[in-house]
């Protein structure tokens, strides 16, 4: 069993008593004994369980330090981040055990001290080391090695597929050399990209709790726009938010979307240079500035889904949230409608959950009213606390690796492609 990680001592020593003696007493580990494997294994899910809300009581702790301003935003993130990490691969440990109970079972029990000790106690130093040996190896290969996610129809996901069914959802016509970008409108077929607005790594149940569905379906071509790889890249990475454009206060449903530049210090950044061709002299150059409230270029009346959309603007907002970008937040705050259509798109307690255990602020009531649903039937075995802050890590991993993927580059999705090869457009037959 890992370390639990340690609370800051100034956080811990302003605690109410109750919530430091709580967190002692489940801080505390009882030494048993066992008689068999299976009592073994009992009790690691007893432990892990023990350990999850031990995490839960120790956020809820550095919230309420926050709250008093006993410590500042900068403290509790730096404090929550171990707990963050910690929750997730407690929550990993958790669900394999579960899962391969029988089969790992059956591994320790064939280990020769534990088939030579038929009768007493058995020695639980030595099932710890064999366990933490044999079993926890396979728990970070499973976690490294996502199982391949399946449509409708069986097949795995495959980033060329992907990109066609985007196109065909769409109607973006078929071209050898011409693409379609949602937001700069034609360009080079080459450049253009399916990018995903729920990240394609974000899989597990939390996730899927926070939609109120069972999965989420990562080939689902409405979690994904047709975009220039710079525009996909820049949304990846929170500079652009896509939100819809104000019509009619009563309209639910909106047709048109815009892009909206979060960060400023891109304004006049080049996204792209057009060279002079047989039917242009004249080399043009779009900057973000030329994209910032630029409606969008759909060749439909297919959308994305409005949930994918708000998952996408609202992590974006957390994330300018937890870097004081005020520029952008205080105009989404101060804007009366800055995302005008109402709708049940999230799990509003794991919302405000994940908010302040990434940026440490709480949302504004503007963005959770009418924009969320309530809790529905909970996960056994796991509270909304605990599902927020394991949400919260994978989305800040996830942002992470936006940030430091380099630009149009498109390797991972040609290896993903094992059955198109070729630098052909993904939509060509």
């Amino acid at each position: 069993m890992f370390r639990r990680p340690d609370i800051p001592r100034n956080a811990f020593a302003i605690m109410p008593l109750d919530r430091q003696r709580a967190l002692l007493r489940k801080q505390a580990r009882e030494m048993t004994t066992t008689r068999s494997v299976s009592e073994f294994l009992e009790g690691k899910i007893r432990d892990y369980r023990m350990d999850l809300d031990y995490i839960s009581c120790a956020h809820d702790g550095l919230l309420e330090a926050l709250d008093n301003e006993k410590i500042t935003t900068s403290e509790f993130i730096t404090a929550l981040k171990p707990l963050m990490t910690s929750a997730r691969r407690t929550s990993d440990h958790l669900k394999f055990l579960s899962n391969q109970r029988k089969a790992i079972q059956d591994d320790l029990e064939e280990l020769p001290p534990v088939k030579r000790q038929r009768q007493g106690e058995l020695d639980v130093e030595f099932l710890e080391r064999a366990y933490t040996a044999t079993i926890c190896p396979k728990v970070l290969s499973a976690g490294a090695k996502v199982p391949k996610e399946r449509d409708e129809y069986g097949r795995s996901f495959n980033a060329s597929n992907f990109k066609r069914d985007v196109c065909l959802y769409y109607d973006i016509p078929k071209d050898e050399f011409e693409g379609h970008c949602h937001v700069i409108g034609s360009t080079d077929a080459k450049s253009i990209k399916a990018a995903h607005l729920v990240p394609k790594s974000l899989r597990g149940d939390e996730i899927a709790h926070l939609f109120g569905v069972g999965a989420i379906v990562s080939s689902d071509p409405r979690n994904a726009l047709s975009l220039h790889y710079k525009v996909e890249e820049a949304l990846d990475s929170g500079k652009i938010v896509i939100v819809p454009i104000l019509e009619d206060e009563d309209v639910t449903t909106p047709s048109r979307w815009k892009c909206v530049l979060a960060h400023e210090a891109m304004r006049h950044t080049t996204v792209m240079k057009r060279f002079p061709t047989e039917d242009s002299t004249k080399a043009t150059c779009t900057t973000w500035n030329d994209l910032d409230g630029r409606e969008l270029k759909f060749l439909s009346d297919a959308r994305p889904a409005k949930r994918y959309l708000y998952f996408r603007f609202i992590i974006t907002y957390i994330h300018c949230k937890k870097e004081g970008n005020l520029n952008f937040t205080e105009k989404v705050e101060n804007i009366r409608l800055f995302w005008p259509t109402p709708g049940e798109y999230l799990c509003k307690s794991m919302l405000k959950i994940l908010s302040r255990s990434i940026s440490g602020h709480k949302l504004p009531d503007c963005l959770v009213q009418e924009r969320t649903f309530e809790d529905f039937e909970s996960t056994p075995g796991t509270d909304e606390a605990t599902r927020g802050i394991i949400v919260a890590e994978d989305i800040y991993q996830a942002m992470i690796v936006s940030i430091k993927e380099p630009p149009g580059d498109d390797n991972e999705e040609e290896e993903e492609a094992s059955d198109s090869d070729s630098d052909e457009p993904a939509f060509m037959d």
